[in-house]
């Protein structure tokens, strides 16, 4: 399937990630809006958060909620620590790509959820 035949897949796509001291690399989201993360180990982390570029080597922000005065969006892990974690594709909608941050130097493997949002 090529790149655009992809975009036009309203069906949310999964793919691994392994953080690397708690941070992943650059994830491409190829054209897709970030929507979720799906964590199967448990990891020690609590918290994690997400940052976005529109260039692979580009700089990395925060994402914030414009919806409460632009304070970092901060997730928190519950103590099993495996789950789904939906993400508002409103704050992730238009950036080509992201990086999870965990709060704790780990590695864990992470599955995100894209979804192409029209």
């Amino acid at each position: 399937m090529t790149y655009s035949q992809d975009l036009k897949n309203p069906k949310p796509r999964f793919k691994a990630h392994t953080t690397s001291a708690g941070l992943t690399a650059a994830i491409d989201l190829e054209g897709g809006t970030l929507v979720g993360l799906l964590v199967l180990a448990n990891p020690t982390s609590t918290t994690f958060t997400v940052t976005v570029s529109n260039e692979v080597d580009g700089t990395f922000v925060l994402l914030n909620d414009p919806l409460n005065s632009g304070t970092v969006i901060t997730y928190t892990i519950a103590a099993a620590g495996i789950g789904y974690f939906p993400i508002n594709p409103i704050n992730t909608q238009g950036f080509r790509f992201c990086k999870i941050q965990l709060n704790q130097s780990e590695a864990v493997e992470i599955y995100t959820s894209t979804r192409n949002i029209q």
